[in-house]
């Protein structure tokens, strides 16, 4: 059994999830209490898009083991990926209670914390999660996120000083360091950070947009629209890159091309209602008086 087990799992790791499937199966047949087994080909069947005989798999694998760790945490994952973000919790707890040094299942369940607006139960699993391993980039960025949307922006742009310190080109930390500078009134340190995420990620559309938008906050419209045009040219169907154009154009005072951006956005996004209010207002600043 273990030797169609071990053959299994070299076959999962090169990709050749048939393979691996088959072998699983055989270690199954010649041991079928082995909750391992189930755990490993529930893995395989996930990663070939087969969620529902994953999930029976995950199912046996803890019927068989009660205190499987990774058999909850592939069901977690996979009540994830279904939306289910309670049973993911639910599933996470289970594993970390199995194997309260299991620091993926707190990363996870923070995270599933943070999207269901728990952001204090989320902060505490990424604090558990740094405590257990110090160096774990991505809780220090979950964090951060977590502390933004908890709107605690001086201790979220200190996670992510922090993962910046371990790792010096994490793109996604600069861009959110910048929506957190933005946030807390500081347009010109965003702009520094957004500029270091182009740097890193040349065609970044949100970036462009983004900085754009903080140019013209800053009072530089020309850049802004440069920004914005380049945003555009990458992703032509971003609705807020041409929000945000509409903005500089207005300031600008070229009213006619801002109600045309606005009209854009609000083609692309019906649901961008600051597009709404922002052409009204240019429409009235262009009416004949």
């Amino acid at each position: 059994m273990a030797a169609y087990h071990n053959r299994g799992m070299a076959y999962y790791e090169a990709g050749d999830l048939e393979q691996a499937l088959a072998d699983f199966s055989r270690a199954i047949e010649l041991k079928p209490d082995s909750a391992m087994s189930y755990n490993s080909r529930g893995s395989t069947y996930s990663a070939a898009g087969d969620s529902e005989r994953a999930m029976a798999d995950f199912d046996q694998a803890i019927e068989l083991d009660p205190d499987h760790a990774p058999a909850y945490f592939n069901r977690a994952l996979g009540h994830e990926r279904s939306g289910d973000l309670a049973q993911a919790i639910a599933d996470y707890s289970s594993a970390i209670e199995s194997d309260p040094d299991f620091v993926m299942a707190y990363v996870n369940r923070g995270a599933a914390y943070d999207a269901m607006g728990d952001h204090e139960s989320a902060i505490a699993d990424f604090d558990q999660t740094i405590a257990l391993d110090p160096e774990r980039v991505i809780a220090y960025y979950n964090r951060g996120v977590a502390c933004e949307h908890a709107a605690d922006l001086e201790q979220a742009i200190a996670n992510f000083d922090k993962v910046i310190e371990l790792e010096p080109d994490h793109a996604d930390a600069y861009y959110r360091r910048g929506l957190a500078y933005v946030q807390s009134g500081d347009p010109a340190q965003a702009i520094a950070n957004w500029n270091r995420v182009i740097a890193l990620k040349p065609d970044d559309a949100q970036a462009y947009s983004d900085r754009g938008a903080a140019q013209i906050e800053v009072g530089d419209p020309e850049q802004g629209m440069a920004d914005l045009d380049r945003a555009i040219e990458l992703d032509p169907g971003f609705a807020m890159a041409y929000y945000n154009r509409g903005l500089a154009h207005e300031w600008s005072g070229n009213l006619e091309k801002a109600i045309a951006d606005y009209d854009k956005a609000i083609e692309l996004d019906p649901h961008l209602t600051l597009a709404y209010q922002q052409r009204e207002n240019a429409r009235a600043a262009a009416a004949p008086r």
